[in-house]
């Protein structure tokens, strides 16, 4: 259980999982355009739901339950995710995916969970270690 009010590492991964399931749902939805396969939009939806979901449990205060009036840089009015949901349930022409573009800065940056991941280990040994 992740408690982004307590704990700063905890905000941090959420705010990590947040980016990447809405960017991760807007290129499903690209592969949805090029394929013709509404799988890919299926699992979009899902991602944005939790992307949603977890921009939520951000942006309210903790205490009172109520989201901040003024639009600034850390609690935005709408979160991008629920904007590209909208999109994908009620296409509207011209729309363009809204995406966190702040994702290449993170990767520039250390961060307190690159200290968990074992020096040398690849990303790809863990994905493929249990389907062989």
């Amino acid at each position: 259980m992740l408690m982004p009010d307590e704990r700063e590492d905890h905000r941090e991964l959420l705010e990590r999982i947040i980016v990447a399931q809405n960017n991760l749902g807007v290129t499903l939805e690209s592969l949805t355009e090029s394929t013709g396969d509404s799988i890919y939009r299926t699992r979009a939806l899902g991602l944005y739901t939790e992307s949603a979901r977890g921009w939520d449990l951000l942006s309210r205060n903790s205490q009172t339950m109520i989201r901040p009036q003024v639009e600034d840089i850390g609690a935005p009015a709408t979160s991008q995710a629920s904007l590209n949901s909208q999109n994908a349930l009620y296409p509207v022409a011209g729309y363009r995916p809204k995406i966190y573009t702040q994702i290449d800065k993170d990767m520039l940056e250390p961060s307190w969970w690159e200290t968990l991941t074992p020096k040398g280990a690849r990303l790809s040994d863990s994905l493929f270690a249990t389907s062989r």
